[in-house]
């Protein structure tokens, strides 16, 4: 997350990096397989290109935050067991989407809220094209810009779907294939010295469910649902039985 001002300046700083280290897009699933624009490349030179990576996430953007899920927890605990054909119930993909969007939203309030112009504030999202599951992160965007408009909130102001070659989209790619090799899940601390002295500015913050969490957010939105239910078949009872 940045502003303005910020993803120019990165884009011109990974515009220099793409020039000095000789590739177009950035891709960490290649980057770490060391294939594709990377074939070939001494585990020196990929060092070296993860140091200034991470020196420009670390001092040009305002926040970053990186989500893991455990497959088979989501499968047992929340796609699993009995469910109300009422609950639509997120992809994986669109669960991580929908607590890092959260998150997001909650370091604007946090950073921002008491500014003067926080009213004229606006997140946009950019989110990679082509992943089977897009259509559900498009829906929970609209369920959460629904929400935050019952209060009169107007923060989330687009949803975008770029291909690979989206600069800012690579930042996200190397902070998500590559934090999870650091012990620490951090952005700058790692064993390695080479990585010393960076001043890291920007936050990253690391997310991920503790154990029985996704129980608990099934459990969660089947009350929700049942409360729900429960409020229509009042209402309708207090109409006289119509379909509301």
């Amino acid at each position: 997350m940045g502003n303005v001002r910020q993803w120019s300046e990165f884009q011109r700083g990974l515009g220099k990096l793409k020039k000095t280290y000789g590739f177009n897009v950035f891709h960490g699933k290649d980057f770490k397989a060391r294939r594709g624009e990377f074939t070939g490349w001494p585990p020196t030179k990929c060092l070296s290109l993860s140091y200034e990576l991470t020196s420009l996430a670390s001092n040009g953007v305002m926040q970053a935050s990186v989500i893991s899920l455990d497959n088979a927890e989501f499968k047992t605990q929340y796609r699993g067991g009995e469910t109300p054909k009422k609950l639509r119930l997120d992809s994986a993909y669109g669960l991580c989407f929908r607590i890092c969007l959260i998150h997001q939203i909650s370091e604007i309030f946090r950073r921002l809220s008491a500014h003067k112009k926080f009213d004229q504030t606006r997140l946009n999202i950019v989110m990679e094209r082509g992943h089977k599951n897009a259509p559900d992160a498009a829906r929970i965007y609209d369920e959460e810009a629904t929400n935050l408009q019952k209060y009169d909130c107007n923060l989330l102001s687009g949803l975008t779907f770029a291909s690979k070659d989206c600069e800012p989209l690579m930042l996200a790619d190397f902070l998500a294939d590559t934090t999870g090799l650091r012990d620490d899940k951090g952005i700058i601390s790692v064993p390695n010295q080479a990585f010393a002295g960076i001043r890291e500015k920007a936050a990253l913050t690391h997310l991920s469910f503790e154990p029985g969490d996704l129980s608990k957010t099934k459990e969660a939105l089947i009350e929700a649902l049942n409360a729900r239910c429960a409020s229509a078949a009042s209402l309708r009872q207090r109409r006289g039985g119509e379909d509301v």
